[in-house]
């Protein structure tokens, strides 16, 4: 029962709460209006009233149907069900009372106003508005918060945000985003065009220049011998003056510049590791920053295109347009973020051009900043570490004596005792780094807490991720790059393209030792003839020579990977390389267009010589089509390649041949064939296909004899709509069969992407599917939890039951570690949401809807076993299903009957397997309703079983139902309630256990409009729980979290706006049970809109 001390003690809370938000105000009132229209079947009705709430309207007779409504200039667009209708319509509604403001915003709002509605004219005080004497228009916002707790102290926080753009004179335009808030958000790499959330920047532009500050990307190139792509935060400046083009950046580097060179993996679509450049696994890509190709074509990231990039993970996912195999070289660039030092980034380029000559030349840097260095908190401590040494990374311990250390040392090994077990030990506080050669693996206590164990050699070779009480640090580095380009035109025909280019690297800018730093040069001579005709036919040339030598470092590694797609090396070429080629292209009309290539390669002690000749089909009937013959002469044997695709050409499909041959010495050697059928209309594009693969590999490695290797089939069908149909459709179905002649396990497996989407305004039917599947080698990641102090987090520890729960006011936030191991699993994830109304095609006013959610990864294993909870089936297996069916009756006095089930099992956790069910049934009814009143009711039951193999303190059920009963005011605009009694119980037990609880209590949530300016609301529950078997604690599922005994929780917040520009918000939050004694945290918060 609800104690009458307690009430007092709420009524003297709730007179201090009331007394501090009550304030003279004003603000725009609601008013409820009928019209009786005539209507003249032009399917809109036009309102008396403006500024409709859309929810409000309701029309008397139920023949006419509300397809849309414009709430602005109240108008309401309708469907019948009817032939005939009555000519008078009367419609109920209510709208926006008062002088509503017709333009928000700032200075923009001078803009003249588009007028809609030609037959209204708005008096001229609301548009009468004193022009700016300059034309630059800004808005935004500053805000000044402050947050008081009595567990967490004060807080004092704040921000700006402001937008502008507008003209600065003639010709000349300004335009920026200011902030000071600085937070750091990435967008997820799983569309094609990320949308950036932390940008900040000020671009100022005209015919002749631009100059940009803030984030910026600079990029500069020259015809593809360097490409410099940078994410920064600086300025920089392009200029175009009398023949004088040019570029300028002076800025700090956001990231570090890396290149990387992953195999594919036989049947495994990802993830794919991106690492650091000394093999650093936790680092965080820069959003965007990455660019991706395979065999030396460039790809397309996008969840329906041809990857995804998790950029805080670091790691690459391979959709299923792309089926990756163990011969397909992947190259991605990309820059991630360093924690050493930041990057100085500065530099310059010109461009003059005379007549048809071009001179070129720039000078760069890439500077590690020592002030910035964060290896230490003194960012000067590890400098006499480099100064006597020109080595350019050291090792250091990390590790320190502390009595309140979790580790011990026993024969130099460190042993994990946060019980503190062994008394007589010196203790350790100690940090571990990932070391592909180190000798510690990462485990998670029953807890939930990380901690490292020593691992002897010889079981070291099956874990894949180690790591080492001690780290790495870097010294700081100095990268300087220059070049200098010729173009000249010798005749009409002729140009000759010059290219001189020089770096300088310094491993360690500390050392004292001098002439250290690595110098480097290269240069690419060439001549091209251009367009010079014989006859019919189009020929041009190319001369090229090209050296890179030992020392050279450029800015960036692109062009190593056309040497690698070409010259086919297990290696990227970056330097130490002379290449020379020639090159003839003609072109004949109606034939196509053919290329003979002849090169040479001297690379490390090797000569490679290259011929390839390629011809692209210009012939209606087989048109795009083309054959490509490769021919390398390396030490070990001649590297051959044949491609050759024919596509027969139809009005509306195609059907085509492709067959690719490779011939590699010392190798392999493999046939891959492909025959299919493509269409391509203005409707959909679809493709068929079947491709067959047979390989060879060689058996010896000093000589060539062949053995099989492999079959491949995969069997294909993509399609897509294109047409803004009710119907859009994207299928990606893929199934694959590789048999192996080895000791090696067969692949058969589908991958598979298909989504379909139904809207049509004027059907009942809505649907929404998604189902995706594929097969992927995937590291094993845990979550885990670490305490950060109450208040801070978002889930508390419950002792009792040995288990972290969901809670705004918890001690700990949770996190994926990876655990280092590796499983090679089936993931298949998915929705089906299904809707009818049936509403738009009756009187019924009904709307049934269903959603489906699927995750799964591991292993398919039979349901069954989740019943009788098999764990040796469930381990290394996570699947969660959601499934709720809704029946909704939207008519005068609403019905909602719903159904919910969650079925969800972890068993990737190496400490045992977790299995929960849920289900709950409910129904809201609406029994009773009037212009003043509303009663409600909501019923509610479920059960919860949760069974684990972790802990035997985590084993529970709960069998219960809960009951309440709504009393809702809306008689008027200015104040509003919902006042509630509820009751329930639950029961069941934990751990043999027996519990039998029983809830009641009320609540009351109000909204109170003041007059000009300003609402309060206010929520405020209490509820009194009690168990017949008097235990101390209860499972954290009952009752939303209540604890035994009384509860009591109240919100107040307070909204009020000073002006038409500066607004305060006030609020007021008191939690008071057995968990958290009187919790009181108030907010204020200034805002100014500018």
């Amino acid at each position: 029962m609800i104690h009458i001390y307690w009430f007092q003690k709420l009524m003297i809370k709730g007179f201090f709460i009331v007394l501090l938000f009550i304030t003279p105000a004003f603000s725009i009132g609601i008013n409820t209006y009928v019209d009786s229209i005539i209507y003249d079947n032009s399917g809109i009705i036009k309102l008396s009233k403006e500024f409709i709430i859309p929810e409000t309207v309701t029309i008397s007779d139920p023949s006419y149907l509300i397809d849309s409504l414009d709430w602005v200039f109240g108008k309401v667009f309708i469907s019948s069900n009817k032939k005939t209708l009555d000519n008078i319509v009367k419609v109920k509604y209510e709208y926006l009372l008062g002088e509503f403001p017709i333009r928000v915003g700032a200075n923009w709002r001078d803009v003249n106003l588009l007028n809609m509605n030609t037959e209204k004219k708005y008096p001229s005080k609301y548009i009468n508005v004193k022009k700016n004497k300059n034309s630059v228009y800004s808005n935004g916002s500053i805000h000044r918060k402050l947050n008081l707790s009595k567990i967490n102290g004060s807080e004092f926080s704040g921000g700006m945000q402001m937008q502008f753009n507008g003209n600065l004179g003639k010709n000349t335009n300004v335009s920026g985003i200011l902030n000071d808030e600085g937070d750091f958000l990435q967008p997820e790499g799983y569309t094609r065009n990320l949308q950036e959330f932390d940008q900040i920047y000020l671009n100022i532009s005209s015919s002749n220049y631009s100059i940009s500050a803030g984030n910026i990307i600079f990029r500069n190139t020259y015809d593809s011998k360097h490409i410099i792509d940078r994410k920064l935060t600086g300025i920089k400046n392009n200029f175009d003056f009398n023949n004088w083009k040019g570029s300028s950046v002076y800025a700090s580097s956001r990231g570090l510049y890396h290149t990387i060179l992953l195999k594919g993996r036989d049947g495994d679509q990802g993830p794919y590791k991106l690492l650091g450049k000394n093999g650093e696994r936790e680092i965080i890509i820069l959003s965007g920053s990455e660019t991706v190709w395979i065999d030396g074509e460039k790809i397309t990231r996008g969840y329906l295109n041809d990857y995804t990039i998790d950029y805080s993970l670091s790691e690459i996912y391979f959709t299923s347009n792309i089926l990756l195999r163990d011969d397909l070289d992947i190259f991605v660039e990309y820059q991630y973020i360093d924690n050493d030092y930041s990057k100085g980034f500065l530099g310059a380029s010109l461009k003059r051009s005379i007549n048809e000559n071009i001179i070129s030349f720039g000078l760069y840097r890439d500077k590690d900043q020592i002030e910035n260095g964060t290896n230490n908190k003194n960012p000067y401590s590890f400098v006499n570490t480099f100064k006597n040494t020109n080595a350019g990374r050291k090792k250091i311990n990390t590790s320190a004596i502390s009595i309140d250390g979790d580790y011990i040392l026993i024969d130099s090994v460190f042993t994990y005792d946060p019980e503190k077990q062994i008394i007589d030990s010196t203790r350790y506080d100690v940090s571990f780094s990932y070391d592909q050669f180190g000798s510690y693996s990462r485990k998670v206590s029953v807890k939930g807490m990380i901690y490292y164990q020593y691992e002897q050699p010889e079981d070291r070779k099956t874990i894949e991720i180690l790591y080492s009480p001690y780290k790495y640090i870097e010294a700081p580095k100095n990268h300087k790059f220059g070049f200098f380009g010729i173009k000249r035109q010798l005749n009409n025909n002729i140009i000759f393209d010059g290219y001189f280019s020089g770096s300088k690297f310094d491993n360690n800018i500390l050392s004292n030792f001098k002439n250290l730093s690595q110098i480097g040069t290269a240069y690419n001579f060439s001549i091209k003839g251009d367009s010079v005709y014989i006859g019919k036919a189009k020929v041009q040339f190319s001369l090229q020579n090209e050296l890179k030598d030992d020392n050279y470092i450029s800015f960036d590694k692109r062009t190593a990977i056309e040497n690698q797609n070409f010259w086919k090396e297990s290696e990227i070429i970056y330097n130490g390389v002379k290449n020379t080629k020639a090159k003839l292209n003609v072109f004949i009309p109606q034939f196509g267009n053919s290329t003979f290539e002849n090169s040479n390669l001297r690379y490390k002690n090797n000569v490679m010589n290259g011929f390839r000749f390629k011809h692209n089909v210009d012939i209606d009937k087989i048109k795009d089509s083309f054959i490509d013959i490769s021919r390398i002469f390396k030490p070990d044997g001649r590297f051959q390649r044949l491609e050759s695709k024919i596509n027969f050409t139809t009005s509306k499909i195609t059907p085509f041949i492709h067959i690719l041959n490779e011939y590699n010495p010392m190798i392999n050697k493999y046939n891959h064939t492909s025959i299919g059928i493509r269409s391509k209309t203005d409707i959909n594009d679809w493709l068929t296909s079947l491709e067959l693969r047979e390989q060879k590999n060689n058996i010896d490695s000093s000589k060539i004899v062949w053995g099989n290797h492999s079959r491949d089939i995969i069997a294909s069908l993509n399609y897509r709509t294109n047409s803004q149909s009710s119907w859009r459709k994207d299928i990606v179905l893929k199934r694959r069969i590789k048999t192996y002649e080895e000791d090696k396990a067969d692949l058969n497996y589908f991958l598979s992407t298909i989504k379909l989407i139904y809207r049509d305004h004027y059907s009942p039917l809505g649907l929404d599917f998604l189902l995706k599947s594929e097969k992927t080698n995937t590291d094993n990641r845990l979550i885990v939890y670490d305490s950060i102090g109450v208040g801070f987090g978002q889930y508390r520890y419950e002792a009792a039951f040995n288990t972290y729960v969901p809670d705004n006011n918890g001690s700990y936030v949770a996190y994926l570690i990876n655990n280092g191991e590796k499983n090679q699993e089936i993931k298949l994830e998915g929705h089906n949401r299904l809707i009818y109304d049936f509403g738009k095609k009756s009187d019924l006013k009904l709307l049934v809807s269903s959603d489906l959610k699927i995750n799964h990864k591991g292993e398919s294993f039979n349901r069954k076993d989740v019943s009788n909870f098999s764990r040796k089936r469930l381990e290394k297996n996570f699947t969660k299903i959601f499934n709720r069916f809704e029946f909704n009756y939207y008519g005068y006095n609403r019905l909602l009957f719903w159904l919910e089930e969650i079925n969800s099992y972890n068993g990737k956790d190496p400490r045992g397997v977790d299995l929960e069910n849920f289900i709950e049934s409910g129904i809201d009814i609406n029994p009773y309703k009037n212009k003043s009143f509303t009663l409600k009711s909501r019923s509610k039951y479920r059960e919860n079983y949760i069974k684990s193999t972790i802990s035997q303190f985590r084993n529970r059920n709960v069998l219960g139902w809960w009951q309440e009963f709504h009393l809702l005011y809306h008689r008027n605009s200015i104040f509003n309630f919902d006042f509630s009694v509820s009751l329930g119980e639950d029961k069941g037990e934990f751990y043999n256990n027996p519990f039998k609880s029983f809830v009641n209590g009320f609540s009351f949530k109000s909204k109170l409009f003041l007059k000009k300016s300003g609402r309060i609301e206010t929520t405020f529950e209490i509820f009194n729980v009690s168990d017949s078997y008097n235990n101390k604690s209860l499972p954290p599922e009952i009752f939303k979290g209540l604890t035994t005994g009384i509860n009591i929780k109240s919100n107040t917040r307070a909204q009020m706006y000073i002006n038409n520009l500066v607004s305060l918000i006030l609020s007021l939050n008191v939690i008071d049970d057995k968990r958290y004694k009187n919790l009181i945290t108030v907010n204020a918060e200034v805002r100014a809109n500018f």
